[in-house]
């Protein structure tokens, strides 16, 4: 029964040494260059936002303001559009006011500058 060996090893079996192979995989990369930077692109894409969306839902739990039947693609969907663009996500109607208290739902989510984020703090004001 042969022992089948890892990857690398097969590559250098291969190519005849392990610096044919690396040699092989470095010319391959540059030719596909154009289609992994396009993968890596839609990763990246992919996970803008996410470790934002998981952290505002965790707060949003442990306040009570995370409904069940909240979109969480969408809210992640959010996320990953403000961390795009550079800008941050603002409860329109804060998770914690004073007055009232909002949901962590796609509908109370906005997109606004830093600045502007803390310009409006923790307040709601009726239109």
């Amino acid at each position: 029964m042969e022992i089948k060996k890892n990857k690398k090893e097969d590559r250098a079996n291969k190519y005849g040494s392990k610096e044919a192979a690396a040699a092989a995989f470095k010319a391959w990369k540059e030719a596909h260059a154009e289609e992994i930077e396009q993968a890596n692109s839609e990763r990246l894409d992919a996970s803008l936002g996410k470790v934002a969306a998981l952290a505002a839902k965790a707060r949003a739990t442990a306040m009570g303001a995370m409904p069940a039947w909240a979109d969480l693609k969408a809210i992640e969907a959010k996320y990953a559009e403000a961390a795009r663009l550079g800008l941050v996500v603002d409860h329109v109607i804060p998770l914690g006011g004073k007055k009232v208290c909002g949901l962590h739902v796609e509908g109370n989510l906005a997109l606004l500058t830093s600045l502007e984020n803390l310009k409006k703090g923790n307040r709601y004001e009726a239109n």
